[in-house]
């Protein structure tokens, strides 16, 4: 797994927490920067320009780029409900893959193999570290949805993140695979 820090400005991180699951997203300044809607420096700038945060961002070659550290809290999916338990920016993680809308993109897959592979090796080693199953691994539109449903008077904007195309029956088998259950 080939990981580099590439850290957000500090004031972007919460207070520490205890990881028992994480929340997986896409991301892109196709926005902001269409001519390059891969380029780092202008995700990070989304962040800091909007006040949000992620734990980490796998890159179109896999490469994992820590964002913040691990256990800090990341203002990653607001408004949020996953088997039942609220507000998980308080104890998930958040994983951005760079991806245009979580779709295929000027003859580029939506998510790459390599992209794929980091985001099983990432949770395979976070589920053994910390104990969680794959059951606790959710896309941010299935933690929004969830949210919703729970709290009708309270409804926020659907989440697409992170898509169709993000493969999700292959990536919790190989996870559940390669996870050494204790």
């Amino acid at each position: 797994m080939n990981t580099v820090q590439n850290y957000l400005p500090e004031h972007l991180w919460g207070e520490e927490i205890t990881i028992e699951g994480g929340v997986i997203h896409y991301i892109s300044a196709i926005n902001t920067n269409p001519a390059d809607p891969f380029d780092i420096d202008a995700i990070k700038q989304i962040f800091i320009d909007y006040g949000y945060g992620a734990t980490e961002l796998i890159d179109r070659d896999g490469t994992i780029i820590q964002l913040m550290p691990e256990n800090r809290k990341a203002a990653h999916a607001g408004r949020s409900r996953m088997l039942g338990r609220d507000w998980c920016n308080g104890w998930t993680t958040g994983t951005e893959i760079l991806s245009v809308h979580g779709k295929p993109y000027k003859g580029l897959p939506a998510y790459t193999d390599d992209q794929i592979e980091a985001c099983i090796e990432l949770y395979v080693d976070r589920c053994m570290r910390h104990n969680f199953s794959p059951r606790w691994i959710r896309g941010h539109d299935q933690v929004r949805k969830e949210w919703n449903q729970a709290h009708p008077k309270d409804k926020r904007a659907r989440k697409r993140d992170p898509g169709k195309h993000f493969p999700w029956e292959y990536f919790k088998q190989q996870v559940n695979m390669r996870a050494e259950w204790i």
